[in-house]
């Protein structure tokens, strides 16, 4: 049953602090409210998350191409490396 959903994690961490809930989180949140919240790591998680390039549309970017270019590469390394492992066909 959802109670309550928030649009930051600040809130859900606050929520849980108070004994309101439990969720799924980033990894990097666990060092927050450390003493008033367990954190236990999920064991070899699949999760893949979609990530996307923004900037404001009125502004001139220099090397923007560049920038591209290379996450694109460092993307296309991550994927072949996710083809070679076993079990990923």
């Amino acid at each position: 049953v959802i109670v309550q959903e928030v649009s930051t994690e600040q809130s859900l961490m606050t929520l849980i602090s108070r004994g309101i809930g439990i969720s799924l989180v980033f990894n990097c949140l666990k060092y927050f409210f450390t003493d008033s919240i367990a954190y236990v790591p999920l064991k070899d998680p699949v999760i893949y998350i979609d990530y996307g390039f923004v900037w404001r549309k009125d502004k001139t970017i220099p090397n923007l191409d560049s920038f591209h270019e290379i996450a694109k590469e460092i993307a296309d390394s991550y994927s072949s490396l996710d083809q070679a492992q076993p079990g990923s066909e």
